[in-house]
């Protein structure tokens, strides 16, 4: 008798389970998707910018406003849209692996490009130097926007 209880019980709520999707992500959030473009947006301008005004072989800059210094509140602006972008995936539930994406995008964003930027020879950097920081951003980007597009494209199909 008590054996048939627990049987009962037991397929009454595998059957429920069976029906209920379980959420391990949050559902993908347009705001989100578009802040990361955004930001992506203006951070390819600016790489291309400074690769226009970048060093030549010979270290020598190829124009005077490539300097660091002439930069200072646009990665002052790049690490504001990051944060504004950690602390909204913050805030929204089973979201770690975008906060975590965003700490690191936000990490290259304070820690790499204006560190580069800042230390280059003759205070501009060169066309590599702009190439490999492009590279990384890019490949912060492209997971953020993957994992994103991901839950959209999920929740589409649900």
């Amino acid at each position: 008798m008590i054996r048939t209880i627990v049987v009962t019980g037991v397929v009454c709520i595998a059957a429920m389970l069976g029906g209920c999707a379980v959420a391990l992500v949050s559902a993908y959030d347009a705001e989100t998707d578009q802040g990361v473009t955004a930001l992506q947006t203006g951070i390819a301008r600016h790489l291309a910018t400074l690769e226009q005004l970048a060093t030549a072989d010979q270290g020598n800059p190829k124009h005077p406003d490539c300097e660091y210094a002439g930069y200072v509140e646009t990665y002052a602006e790049f690490s504001a849209d990051a944060h504004v972008l950690i602390v909204r995936n913050e805030a929204r539930p089973k979201n770690e692996l975008t906060v975590q994406q965003l700490q690191s995008l936000a990490d290259s964003l304070a820690q790499g490009l204006p560190v580069i930027h800042q230390t280059a020879t003759g205070g501009c950097m060169t066309a590599g130097a702009v190439a490999a920081a492009r590279e990384t951003l890019d490949q912060n980007f492209r997971a953020i926007l993957k994992l994103e597009l991901a839950k959209k494209s999920y929740r589409e199909e649900q």
